[in-house]
């Protein structure tokens, strides 16, 4: 899990590559610094009204990201073997959390 802000600064949360060997998680924020305004803009392209989440399903695993307040964003990243609709809910948890983290911190 991996909470971060648009320009893809680590607020909490780590992330290791698929065999646990090597942590990534600086990489993986700075690779998802620009989504929430990307997956804004094409929601706005195709009528879609705001964007609340994202989620892709991958050889290695899946993944959920979820915009919280402000330009905050939460990754929850699972393996295959956890369904999507359970990767969702356990996201829809994780947000609840990292909100009333985020009221704490202000």
């Amino acid at each position: 899990m991996l909470l971060l802000d648009a320009s893809g600064r680590v607020l909490g949360g780590a992330l290791k590559d698929p065999g646990g060997a090597r942590d990534v998680t600086d990489a993986v924020a700075a690779y998802l610094a620009g989504v929430s305004q990307e997956a804004a803009r094409t929601a706005k392209l195709l009528t879609l009204g705001g964007w609340t989440a994202l989620a892709a399903e991958g050889k290695q695993g899946h993944v959920h990201l979820t915009a919280l307040a402000g330009d905050v964003l939460l990754l929850v990243v699972r393996d295959r073997s956890v369904p999507m609709g359970r990767l969702a809910v356990i996201a829809q948890r994780a947000a609840g959390a990292a909100r009333r983290w985020l009221e704490q911190q202000r």
